[in-house]
């Protein structure tokens, strides 16, 4: 058996990326086989660009592209990025060489962890400007947060980092 596909093209561009299932089966149906068959193809085809207050109420795994992001913190390879016109933050990764203040469209995929936080799993960042002023969010007390953080939330803490560790001047480790 051969199977063959079409180029994954329309209107002339490479269209999204697509996957379906093949099943085999004899004729009383008490054993099958299957085959998956996959076309890669351009994820952000007809996608709209949104902010990043909407990430949080887009479908987990869903590609998206985020406007009007300003980079806030940078550290290896996460950087913390808010919406240009409110005060919501949230992690991405970065495959870019970005500064604080830099004024990002972002292209990836969200993903939300185990701890119910929301990621984006970056693919592609194009810098519009940079030198922004960053507006950062009302911090929350450290000590305010219970055993389990379930959302993101802006801190600031003063003390030593050690390794994976910071060192609170009380004595506390996070």
């Amino acid at each position: 058996m051969t199977v063959c596909v079409k180029d994954n093209y329309s209107d002339g561009e490479v269209d999204s990326p697509r996957t379906d299932k093949i099943v085999f089966h004899e004729s009383k149906l008490s054993s099958y086989a299957y085959v998956i068959v996959s076309q890669e193809g351009d994820c952000y085809r007809g996608i709209s660009e949104i902010s990043v207050k909407d990430i949080f109420s887009t479908d987990d795994h869903s590609f998206i592209i985020v406007k009007d992001a300003v980079v806030n913190i940078v550290s290896g390879n996460s950087m913390i990025i808010s919406d240009k016109f409110s005060l919501e933050a949230m992690c991405a990764t970065t495959i870019t060489d970005v500064k604080a203040g830099d004024e990002i469209i972002l292209y990836g995929q969200k993903l939300t962890d185990e701890n119910s936080c929301v990621t984006i799993k970056t693919d592609r960042v194009d810098i519009i400007s940079s030198g922004n002023f960053i507006k950062y969010p009302n911090s929350t007390d450290i000590y305010d947060f219970d055993n389990k953080i379930d959302e993101w939330s802006f801190i600031i803490v003063e003390g030593v980092v050690n390794g994976n560790t910071i060192e609170l001047n009380d004595k506390s480790t996070f």
